[in-house]
């Protein structure tokens, strides 16, 4: 049964490692670089024009915000660009989370717009590439370069340029080092899972994740009583070893034993012999004289006070 919860730690941290592996979307790799595109997500859309003054509205890795006409798509919430036509707007393609590396620039394609003018066959698409530059301030602006076919009333292909300090190249975690990180996690886990197995059987108690926490502090308990010699959770009497008790005062007990362990080696200290009887007639025969009348504070037996 302990084999078995153990593979599933295992499996469920190969799992975990899998998935953190994987770069998360609006990222990508190539050429030795890793881009981070997510900044760029906005809650109000880009827009820009066209040179002769058409307008166009786009957003990063999410669809538009802005309320559209006559699009002739499938799927409206899915648009991430479009722009402003007589007829209707022109969808310029679909969101799209795939961030390509291209000549060491990060480039996002869309595609799957509206129908072409000219061929109802054929999707309108764009093309964007984002080119670092750390002198333009906040996130950038899109700027159109060109579209095919020339024509603006037959244009069914777009290329757009974005310069941004966020096009530039980033730091990541490889994914050695996520899976690494999480193997140590699951390593660190089953480690403490066993180590609190071995003290609550030693306890005598059966271990279960109901019995976690009780496995802990006995653990966190005993290092601290090994390393300091004095009892955590006591009233500062000395402790008589790994997983002891505190000591006892000249006049009794600092406090009461929490495990059957720590009573059963009180009731058995001095080789086996104690009851609360004895040790009140030693007290009494330690502050009585010999008529058996108590004596002052400081004074001996032979009536001397001693300072």
């Amino acid at each position: 049964m302990r084999s078995a919860r153990y593979a599933l730690a295992i499996a469920l941290g190969l799992s975990v490692s899998a998935a953190l592996a994987e770069d998360k979307p609006c990222t990508g790799r190539g050429e030795g670089k890793f881009f981070d595109l997510n900044p760029l997500r906005s809650k109000k859309d880009y827009t820009f024009k066209s040179p002769s003054g058409r307008e166009f509205v786009l957003n990063v890795c999410q669809s538009v915000s802005h309320e559209t006409w006559n699009l002739k798509v499938d799927k409206p919430e899915d648009v991430a660009g479009f722009t402003r036509g007589e007829r209707g707007d022109l969808s310029i393609g679909d969101v799209n989370t795939t961030v390509l590396v291209r000549d060491g620039s990060p480039v996002l394609l869309l595609a799957d717009g509206s129908p072409c003018p000219k061929s109802s066959s054929m999707k309108a698409s764009s093309a964007i590439r984002f080119i670092c530059d750390t002198a333009v301030s906040g996130n950038g602006q899109p700027q159109f370069i060109a579209q095919l076919p020339p024509d603006e009333e037959d244009a069914c292909s777009f290329f757009i340029e974005w310069r941004s300090q966020y096009a530039c190249p980033t730091s990541a975690w490889s994914s050695f080092a996520v899976v690494s990180i999480v193997f140590l996690s699951v390593f660190l886990f089953l480690a403490l899972v066993a180590v609190c197995s071995y003290y609550a059987r030693r306890r005598g108690m059966d271990f279960s994740i109901s019995g976690l926490y009780e496995a802990i502090s006995y653990y966190i308990h005993d290092c601290f009583t090994w390393i300091t010699h004095r009892d955590p959770w006591g009233s500062g009497g000395i402790s008589r070893g790994l997983g002891g008790w505190p000591g006892r005062r000249r006049d009794g007990f600092e406090r009461l034993p929490r495990t059957r362990e720590e009573e059963e080696s009180i009731i058995h200290s001095q080789d086996g012999r104690f009851s609360l009887d004895e040790e009140d007639e030693a007290y009494e025969h330690r502050t009585a004289n010999g008529d058996g009348r108590s004596l002052p504070q400081g004074m001996d037996g032979s009536g001397v006070i001693r300072l």
